[in-house]
């Protein structure tokens, strides 16, 4: 906006707020580019006096209210941390340090304000009383254990969180410009050992399921164990056997290959159970994103090339690609016409910067016959949304034909000439069909 506020909204009517969260993956794109892709960001788009500005908001603001994703719902009787804001605090700590590290003051006040913001992200994720350890593994929730109506003690863990959690430690390990004690470095690596223990369990043998029973099989839980998965799988002794990590890829492959279709969907993840009023969910930020940022981490994998290779893996990631970039408004050069949401385009610069360090993948030769056109051509007219962005679209050029013709008309009458196209009747705008609105409320959007 004008006066340098950040909206998860089309509408530039809110007021500004303090959202710290959202604020805070507004600015991570710019540090992600200018870490990995400094030939073409050494210069931020973002202006570096309001980067500044709001890094030292963010971090100040952390440093005094802990992890508690401001503006959204805070849950009633409990104090608000989050495992997933922790995590991004650690990674955002991480990204700034480095983008400022310097001799000048602003570069030792960035350095002053991340390091212990940084360790207490660690502390707090390690913790026994934020996760749940047994012989099982070690899992993450939304937030920490509490309890809640008749002292009923509430941890609900979750795929989702036990990934972004492990996923960050992991990094941290190996990437981290933090030095920390050799005891917070043993219990993170314990952490991830046991959080990658933890999810591999999931498996059903088509899915990674979201929960402690395996009854949540969405897509989203797969997409995001898997990725956590094979970025341990990278960097530790092998946590999860070979065998394993390939029956998974192979399993999840096949789930987008069946799909006809990839959309953006909104899940919707449990924080707090239905057993215990009131039940409370989050709202999955990463979408196509993340099918992205995993199908580029298996990329990486020595152990899964004869898997990808087998699954025309080029030809699968591209297909993806295409599909998000579909999903991109022309007019505004923002992605999901139907909504803004700020932390969709983080996720997704980091996927366009992964895609981009791997684009030795992309652009390869296509040797097709004339009848694979043909059938493609003949599945793409069967296709509904197909028919209706046809549709819509032959309106447009109509509506800009008779346009033209009406102009032309008016300048013959000028001229004191007969007019030479006659009054069409206009036709009627195309009724597309309408989306079903998802049923119940959503107590905590994110």
């Amino acid at each position: 906006m004008e006066n340098r506020a950040w909206l998860d909204s089309e509408s530039e009517e809110q007021a500004r707020e303090t959202q710290v969260f959202k604020i805070g993956e507004c600015l991570r794109p710019f540090y992600l580019a200018a870490a990995q892709a400094p030939e073409q960001f050494a210069i931020p788009a973002l202006p570096r006096d309001l980067l500044l500005k709001d890094t030292e908001f963010v971090l100040k603001q952390v440093t005094r209210t802990g992890f508690f994703p401001s503006p959204y719902s805070p849950i009633p009787g409990s104090v608000d941390q989050y495992t997933d804001f922790a995590a991004f605090t650690l990674d955002f700590c991480s990204l700034a340090y480095e983008f400022w590290n310097d001799n000048t003051a602003v570069g030792r006040r960035i350095a002053e304000a991340t390091k212990p913001l940084a360790e207490r992200a660690v502390e707090f994720l390690v913790n026994p009383d934020n996760c749940l350890v047994d012989d099982n593994g070690c899992r993450w929730g939304g937030t920490k254990k509490f309890s809640r109506e008749k002292r009923v003690e509430e941890f609900y863990t979750d795929t989702y969180f036990t990934s972004v959690v492990i996923l960050e430690l992991n990094k941290t390990l190996h990437q981290s410009p933090f030095s920390f004690s050799a005891t917070l470095k043993d219990q993170m690596r314990t952490r991830v050992q046991q959080g990658a223990q933890w999810i591999a369990a999931r498996f059903d043998g088509k899915f990674i399921t979201g929960d402690e029973g395996k009854i949540n099989r969405k897509l989203l839980y797969t997409t995001w164990g898997l990725r956590a998965l094979v970025e341990v799988h990278n960097s530790q002794a092998k946590t999860v056997n070979k065998k394993l990590l390939e029956a998974i890829a192979n399993a999840y492959i096949d789930a987008l290959r069946e799909t006809t279709q990839l959309t953006q969907q909104q899940e919707y993840l449990t924080v707090l159970s239905e057993e215990v009023e009131p039940p409370m969910y989050y709202e999955d930020r990463s979408g196509l994103a993340g099918v992205l940022l995993t199908l580029g981490s298996l990329g990486d994998v020595p152990d899964l090339e004869h898997v990808l290779d087998k699954a025309s893996y080029p030809r699968l990631l591209e297909r993806v690609s295409n599909s998000v970039l579909i999903l991109r408004n022309s007019s505004n050069g923002l992605w999901y016409t139907n909504q803004l949401i700020l932390s969709i385009h983080s996720y997704l610069t980091e996927a366009f910067l992964l895609l981009h360090r791997r684009s030795d993948g992309f652009g390869g030769r296509l040797d097709v016959s004339g009848y694979m056109i043909r059938a493609a051509v003949r599945e793409t007219l069967m296709d509904d949304a197909v028919i209706t962005n046809l549709q819509q679209a032959v309106y447009d050029r109509l509506l800009r034909l008779l346009e033209d013709a009406e102009k032309g008309r008016a300048i013959q009458e000028g001229l004191g000439l007969e007019p030479t196209v006659r009054n069409e009747e206009t036709p009627r705008r195309p009724v597309s069909k309408s989306r079903p609105r998802a049923k119940g409320s959503v107590a905590k959007k994110k």
